[in-house]
């Protein structure tokens, strides 16, 4: 076994229900992450991305979740896979079955709130019986890809009709509707302003906003996205009159993408989570970028699968598409080649930040004080969100006040995690997604601001983390099983 990989237990049982035989270790990691994704889309669904205290303490088993997949279940905790797989279904089917029966619960779909309550229970109990039938009974076929395929169709279809229904007024909208008609008219978009639409709030004190950037009912600030995310938006809300449904195309291109990582049926099941989660809606309606990123994220795995010559600009791609990728860099060595400092690593890094210079710099420098102000001075100047789906709220109420150096809290708790990851992950596609949904989760779950958007791009990480366990370790077994039948 190569010396990465050690952390792997790859001389256990193989699990024969699958479709390719999996060592047990492995399986048990990705049913972990199965579970954790799946309590994460279920949060979601019903908090909407937002503060609540049930909502907040249901994630908390999601952290030991992910902890105990990057240190790997040992063999003696549970002797066989199936009774993880009865064990961790089990509990996701009573979670699901709670959410759809308990009152006062709500959860966001296009067409109000009792019907959504209803639709969202049926989509995540479909989805645990999908899961049970799956891993259980699971014959290869291409059945799976057209099930996945229709059920994107659908939830495309329903997702248009939905938004053409009614045009909501909320800022991120109001961002893409006005940067892509001031790109089209030769303005640039990172120089002009926008109006501020939550009209409900005295003038130039709407808490979402810092108050140096409010000025008579304005925001003074641009195109808050960096330029690849403004060009794509900017290209389907040209062409579709509204950027929304080439998010709403970017999101389920990723989940049916994410299906096809491990060609199996774990990936079937992180692809199904993703399209049948309730919590999905919420971020179509409203428009934010995150699908941009997890199709991105998904590329960036799938090349590094199947690929490689394509990895470096993959990852350019992904990392110019939002502010905060940042934070996912120092992860880098488990998916570049090893030693990191070798020069084919160094040139695939070249190519990388070429891709990034190229679809970012012709925008960034057409003013770059308007840009510097757009895409880095405001996000620094947000204001606290005690609405925030974060443990910072928690800190906040138990003080009575905003923690100190809330912006720097989120940041600080990755540098302990980052060594961790590095020393205990494989370098491999599986142990870089991982290693992101790792970050992601930790870094939002104790940042300042902290929404549905965000969150479902961890929730997503965390699918296509299995996704990738998957496709690296299955075709290993299946190598070594066929090896040693010779």
């Amino acid at each position: 076994m190569p010396e990465a990989d050690k952390t792997l237990e790859t001389t256990a049982d193989p699990v024969q229900h699958s479709a390719v035989c999996l060592p047990a270790g492995v399986f048990r990691v990705t049913m972990l992450l199965l579970a954790a994704s799946f309590l994460y889309f279920v949060v979601l669904a019903v908090s909407n991305g937002t503060y609540a205290p049930q909502s907040l303490a249901a994630t908390l088993p999601i952290g030991p979740i992910l902890l105990g997949a990057v240190f790997l279940a040992r063999p003696g905790l549970l002797r066989s896979s199936r009774w993880l797989t009865i064990i961790v279904l089990g509990g996701m089917a009573g979670f699901c079955i709670a959410i759809a029966v308990l009152p006062n619960l709500q959860v966001h779909a296009p067409w109000g709130a009792t019907p959504a309550k209803v639709i969202a229970g049926f989509s995540v109990i479909i989805s645990v019986v999908l899961f049970i039938a799956i891993l259980l009974y699971h014959r290869p076929g291409k059945w799976q890809t057209w099930l996945v395929g229709v059920i994107a169709i659908a939830q495309l279809c329903v997702a248009g009709w939905a938004i053409s229904q009614k045009v909501l007024e909320i800022d991120v909208l109001v961002f893409h509707r006005d940067a892509s008609k001031a790109l089209l008219a030769g303005r640039n978009p990172y120089a002009i302003d926008f109006p501020n639409v939550y009209m409900q709030y005295p003038m130039d004190q709407c808490p979402y906003y810092s108050p140096q950037v409010q000025h008579n009912g304005r925001l003074l600030f641009g195109y808050p996205y960096p330029p690849l995310s403004l060009v794509l938006n900017a290209i389907s809300d040209t062409l579709l009159r509204d950027a929304r449904y080439g998010l709403i195309a970017a999101y389920l291109i990723a989940a049916v993408l994410i299906t096809q990582i491990g060609r199996g049926p774990i990936s079937f099941c992180a692809g199904a989570l993703m399209l049948l989660s309730p919590s999905s809606w919420y971020l179509f309606v409203n428009g934010w970028t995150e699908p941009q990123l997890i199709l991105g994220l998904a590329a960036v795995v799938w090349c590094a699968l199947y690929r490689r010559p394509w990895l470096p600009v993959a990852l350019g791609l992904f990392f110019a598409l939002k502010q905060y990728t940042i934070v996912i860099l120092p992860l880098l060595p488990l998916v570049l080649p090893a030693p990191f400092w070798s020069k084919q690593t160094m040139k695939q890094l070249g190519v990388m930040f070429l891709t990034i210079v190229i679809v970012s710099l012709p925008l960034a420098v057409w003013d770059w004080p308007a840009f510097w102000n757009s895409n880095v001075r405001i996000q620094l100047m947000q204001p606290f969100r005690n609405d925030s789906l974060s443990y910072q709220v928690w800190i906040a109420q138990l003080l009575g006040h905003e923690p100190a150096g809330a912006s720097a809290i989120g940041f600080a708790l990755l540098l302990p995690l980052y060594p961790i990851l590095l020393w205990k992950l494989p370098r491999n596609p599986a142990g870089f997604a991982l290693g992101v949904a790792m970050t992601l989760f930790v870094f939002l779950m104790f940042n300042r601001q902290a929404f549905a958007n965000y969150h479902t791009l961890a929730a997503c990480s965390i699918a296509l983390a299995a996704a990738a366990y998957e496709a690296v370790y299955s075709a290993r077994s299946a190598a070594t099983l066929a090896a040693d039948s010779r």
